[in-house]
This record gives C-alpha cells, structure tokens and sequence, in this order.
C-alpha cells in the first residue's frame, strides 16, 4: 500500500470527518482515523510515531521471536556459527550459544542488556581468532609468525580514555578457562584480569606506565621480573602500580638504581622496598594449564586476593588504584623488563595452533559499606557463555 500522503494527527487531534463517525470514545491516543488506518503499509516506529491498528479482516503477524527490548536484542549465535571476523563489533556481555549451560528458555533481562558495562569489543588481527564452540569463547592463535603480531582478545574500553575505563575496587572476578598447551609449551603471552592498556594498542592515549591486576602468562624468552621471588616467566598471579607518586618521584634516581641493581647483594637490598612503592606483588599459579579451574581475583579498595578452585594462591596483594579496563586475550609476543635495566619486546613464532577456551565469566561489583562489602552484591552479567552456579 502507499503510504499516507498527510502528516499524521497529534494525540488529541481528530479530522472533522472521523468526529461525527464515532460511536464511542477514542480508546488512546494512538488511534488514527479509518483512512490513515488502511493505508500505512508497516507499523510506525515506538515513541514518537503510533502503533498500527489492525482492522478485523487483518490477521497479526506472526512472531518467530520475542519483541526486543527497547528496539534492542542480542544476536544467539548457534553451535555452528562463529562470531563475526570484523575487529571492533561490540559483543553484548549477556551473549550466549544456544547451547549454553545455563539452559535459559527466555531473553536476557532489559537492564542487562542496556548497561554500559555490557558491551564487549574485539580486538583480532594476525593469526589471532574468536571462536564460538558450543557453551564455550575459544580464543585462537595458528599460523602465527614473527614478523606480524598475532592477537585474539575482547575487552571493554577501545576507544576510551583512561578516565572512562570501567572497573574500579571493590570488584570481584570469576573466570573458568583452559588452554591447550601446559606452562612452558604455549607460546606468547595470554590471561585476563584489568589494566590501564599502557601501550596504545586500542586507542590513542597518551603512554603511561603500567597498572594492572590479573592472572597473566608470559612464556620464555619473556622476563618480566618484578617480584623478587617469582620467576619472570609462566603462569602467575599479579598485581602492579607503577603510577603511585612514590615512584613517579623516584623515577628521576631510576638510572643510578639499575647501575646498583646489578650488583647482586645491592639488588637484594635495595629492590624490596622498590618493589612495595611499585606495589608488584606476584605469585606462580602451580596447577595445570590445560586443565579446567575457576580463577578468581578479589579486587578490594586496599588488598587483592586471588584463589584458584577456591583456595588462595596470592592473598593480602597491594591494590592498584582504578579506573581499569577488563581484558582476556592470547598472543604471541614476548617482554623483557627487568630491575638490572634489561628490556626487550619481540614476536614469536607459533607453528601450530594454539588456544584459550573459556566457559565461564563474571564481576560481581558489591557496593561498600564503610569499607566492608555488604552481603548483597549487584551482579553484571557480562559473561557471554555461562553464569556461575548454573
């Protein structure tokens, strides 16, 4: 049908025709007089335009699908789908396969889906991918050489300045993963946790020096020792802040302290105390990467403490100060930066492939209360495959 060629009346207007015709009241203010009725051919948008009224020869449409919520709706991807390839398509938090282990029968509640928080980004390139499989994100890096970085990651703060990052203490994060290759044998660097993206890669900020909060992996030749007693490579449990003012206030005795640094009985004394201004604190995770574990990070206003399968694997850890973004990724680069002045940054090759799966992923932000959390904490659902306890 063509469309009405008259504009359509306000809710208390009524063409001088339809007055006389009308038997009853006007039942709302969305009804239209019988000629504007027949002739629109689609129903008007919601808000400022007006609902279609169907005549009694007309049958409703029918629904394949429940009714969006505010003009809104996740995608439900299926077993055989894979996620889109473009990089930078925000992927809601509450996304799930219809396979999902949570066995939900309806849609996800409005408010989840209208929350900021509930938006992930993708950030692949190289010989990195994202890959849906069942109830599981598997985070892929095949193919991958040296000559071109490789990287499969979501996140929630592309495009933001730091200030707009979202996360800030006291916050508590769940991830049940896996990988495929043990400590030692996957290649590259991978994990999840928040941080401050200090290194431009999802956006143009300014540099900044490091915070962080996160289970993260660095395979040899990477040395990031930080830690006095952790190894600078493998599977860890690590806080960092390098933006405190005690540091930035010592940054100018930073080339002296190197020099001392590589006399070994100096480092031993000098590089504790370094070490609590910088608040790094780590922990070497003793379990096995291919296998399932639930890893948690309770990241409180002063203290941070991280369990693995429950137990406590890095308690009482400085806290790093927000705002921070949430990243879970896998790549295959390498870092150096050690107290003795050694830094270095290269790329690794991975000949086969190699993963990260993840079935399971939640923040819980509870509100404080006098420094305590309460026993009520307000849930985001920002998983996009699995809620625990289902």
């Amino acid at each position: 049908m063509a469309r009405s060629s008259q504009s359509p009346l306000c809710h208390s207007e009524r063409s001088e025709e339809s007055l006389p015709e009308r038997s009853q009241p006007p039942s709302c203010h969305s009804e239209r007089s019988e000629e504007s009725l027949t002739e629109r051919s689609q129903p008007p948008p919601c808000h400022s335009e007006r609902t279609r009224v169907y005549s009694p020869a007309e049958s409703l449409p029918e629904r394949s699908q429940p009714p969006p919520c505010h003009s809104e709706r996740i995608r439900v991807y299926s077993p055989a789908e894979s996620l889109p390839e473009r990089s930078g398509v925000p992927l809601r938090h509450s996304e799930r396969s219809e396979e999902s282990p949570a066995g939900r029968s309806g849609v996800p509640p409005c408010h989840s889906e209208r929350s900021e928080e509930s938006r992930w980004k993708r950030y692949v390139v190289g010989g990195g991918a994202l890959e849906s499989a069942g109830p599981l994100l598997r985070f892929v890096v095949a193919a991958a050489t040296s000559r071109q970085y490789s990287d499969a990651q979501i996140d929630d703060y592309q495009g933001l300045p730091r200030r707009r990052f979202p996360w800030h203490p006291p916050l508590r994060l769940t991830v049940r993963a896996r990988f495929s290759h043990p400590s030692g044998e996957l290649r590259g660097t991978a994990g999840f946790g928040f941080w401050n993206d200090p290194f431009l890669m999802t956006g143009a900020r300014w540099p900044a020096l490091p915070r962080a909060v996160w289970f993260f992996y660095g395979s040899p030749p990477s040395n990031m020792k930080l830690d006095l007693h952790t190894p600078g490579c493998g599977w860890k449990a690590a806080t960092l802040d390098a933006l405190r003012p005690v540091p930035l206030l010592l940054a100018p005795l930073a080339p002296l302290a190197v020099l001392l640094m590589n006399l070994r009985p100096l480092y031993r004394a000098l590089w504790p105390p370094i070490q609590r201004a910088l608040k790094v604190q780590e922990a070497t995770l003793e379990v096995d990467m291919a296998a399932w574990h639930t890893y948690a990070v309770e990241w409180g206003i002063d203290r941070v403490c991280f369990s693995v399968d429950g137990e406590p694997v890095l308690a009482d850890a400085p806290s790093p100060r927000g705002p921070l973004g949430f990243v879970t990724w896998l790549d295959n680069q390498y870092m150096v930066v050690t107290p003795q002045g050694r830094l270095g940054w290269g790329l690794l090759d991975v000949p086969g492939r190699q993963w990260m799966e993840v079935d399971g992923l939640a923040l819980q932000a509870p509100h404080a209360v006098g420094g305590s959390v309460t026993a009520n904490p307000r849930r985001l659902e920002i998983d996009p495959l699995y809620h625990p306890g289902t």
